[in-house]
């Protein structure tokens, strides 16, 4: 497990932002408090993050608010790693960037790959305790993963499937109306399975 990870703080902003769009009241004080010892800086303590978006999404009137968040999400907003991504030559180049320095945005999830039975595996891992907004960050990693493969290979994404670690949730009809792709609960861990013939789909 990561020691103390760090989150960028455009990640930080961006749920503030969303806050505001909502009609969320955020404590101003507290926000401006919490930011004060980072000034300058691109990155906060995840610790501090989580703190942030577990207060709105308790303050939410939607419990699906992971999935609502992350159709507001551009893959610019990944910053150098998400230019990097929009310009890769194909599925699999930018399947491998995301793999490999998806970290330099968010310390407390690994995201690697592999090759199973033909199948491209993009597996994401937790290096941290993410409670009490894991279910929420895996509804906001998977979309936005989704929405970084669909902008490859447009519609062909459908033939993707999306695993996650946790039983369905009583919004699970949110998950099949807001994802591009199949989806299957109570699973290992949280995935989106690829089939090889579109890797090297030219974006």
């Amino acid at each position: 497990m990561a020691d103390k990870p760090l989150s960028s703080i455009t990640y930080w902003n961006q749920f503030v932002r969303y806050s505001y769009e909502q009609g969320i009241s955020i404590d101003q004080d507290k926000l401006t408090s919490t930011l004060a010892p980072f000034k300058n800086q691109d990155f906060i303590p995840f610790e501090d993050f989580k703190e942030l978006v577990s207060e709105i999404a308790h303050k939410s009137d939607k419990p699906w608010i992971g999935l609502h968040f992350s159709e507001k999400i551009q893959i610019s907003s990944h910053g150098s790693l998400g230019f990097a991504v929009s310009h890769g030559i194909d599925l699999n180049e930018c399947l491998t960037l995301i793999s490999r320095y998806y970290q330099t945005r968010l310390q407390a999830i690994k995201v690697s790959h592999e090759i199973q039975n033909n199948t491209y595996i993009l597996t994401i891992n937790e290096t941290c305790d993410l409670e009490p907004i894991k279910t929420l960050l895996y509804e906001v990693l998977l979309s936005s993963l989704l929405n970084v493969i669909e902008f490859v290979i447009g519609n062909k994404v459908e033939q993707c499937l999306a695993t996650l670690p946790y039983k369905p949730p009583s919004w699970f009809e949110k998950y099949h109306e807001l994802l591009p792709c199949p989806v299957s609960f109570d699973q290992a861990s949280a995935s989106i399975q690829i089939p090889c013939s579109l890797l090297h789909i030219p974006s």
